[in-house]
């Protein structure tokens, strides 16, 4: 049985948020699904966000839209509106940045690890 440290269910925007989050702590999580997936699969062509270009999924602001955009050769200050088809692609890029290695797969069962199974953690009390 492969033993996982964190286990993220979907990849999409808060997925790879939490999966650039849990790297920097020096976990090594897994993530099912597929990048961007549900956006690039159910949001309307064209559709427009109304996020700012400061908004972004790295919560070490390094990976940021802006970064994003300088390495298309893009101008924050020329981009209003964000296009979903310009989201999608931040969202692949960012997984690809951080080097995620999404499963394309869904898990269909689980078993928790227990204090007993992980030595040196305890129960909170």
């Amino acid at each position: 049985m492969e033993h996982t440290p964190l286990l993220i269910v979907g990849a999409g925007p808060s997925g790879l948020s939490t999966a650039a989050c849990a790297t920097g702590w020096g976990l090594g999580p897994v993530v099912l699904g597929e990048p961007m997936g549900f956006w690039r699969d159910n949001m309307p062509d064209g559709m427009l966000l109304r996020s700012g270009v400061d908004w972004q999924l790295d919560p070490f602001e390094v990976h940021t839209f802006r970064a994003y955009l300088r390495s298309r050769d893009l101008d924050a200050r020329n981009v209003d509106l964000i296009p979903v088809e310009r989201f999608i692609e931040y969202g692949e890029w960012f997984c690809d940045v951080y080097e995620f290695h999404v499963r394309p797969t869904w898990s269909t069962s689980s078993t928790p690890a227990t204090t007993a199974s992980r030595p040196g953690w305890q129960t909170a009390r």
